[in-house]
């Protein structure tokens, strides 16, 4: 029997990784997950692109699997993938501004990396508290202005001070 090249165990390690996200992330979700199936696998795939993105660089990584990778694996992967992971962002006629969507999740990534650049944007809270949402994207520097519905949802407005 062939042995598995680090390629091949990289790959079986990030197909059971994900897997094992996905039903973490329907279970955790629950039989509301049923009543918008589409919506929540959106959002599990976008937030999968994030974790995917961390575990590529080698964080996240079990070291026992580093060992049996090799210590350049992750260089080795990162020179061969340099490249810009495109997020693109659902956007919503608001009045007469287009507003970009973002996940509480999102905002605060973008947000402690220092690359969130909005002045104006949707929040969709997720499945947190309305009140403590609104006051930790304020702690950010933005003003809560309002609510925009939607059929599925009503979304948080917010806008720089």
């Amino acid at each position: 029997m062939d042995e598995k090249t680090p390629e091949e165990v990289w790959a079986d390690y990030l197909l059971h990784r994900k897997l094992e996200y996905m039903s973490g992330y329907r279970q955790d979700i629950g039989r509301e997950y049923d009543s918008n199936a589409s919506w929540w696998d959106a959002l599990a795939e976008r937030d999968w692109e994030i974790l995917e993105a961390r575990l590529k660089a080698g964080f996240g990584v079990e070291q026992a699997l580093k060992a049996q990778l090799g210590e350049d694996f992750f260089e080795r992967k990162l020179a061969e993938e340099v490249h810009i992971v495109e997020t693109t962002f659902s956007t919503f006629e608001v009045g007469e501004d287009t507003l970009n969507l973002y996940t509480y999740s999102d905002f605060i990534m973008l947000s402690n990396q220092g690359i969130f650049r909005d002045a104006k944007f949707l929040i969709d809270k997720e499945r947190r508290w309305e009140k403590k949402t609104i006051k930790q994207v304020e702690e950010h520097g933005y003003v809560y202005v309002g609510c925009h519905p939607t059929n599925e949802m009503a979304y948080l407005i917010f806008e720089l001070v």
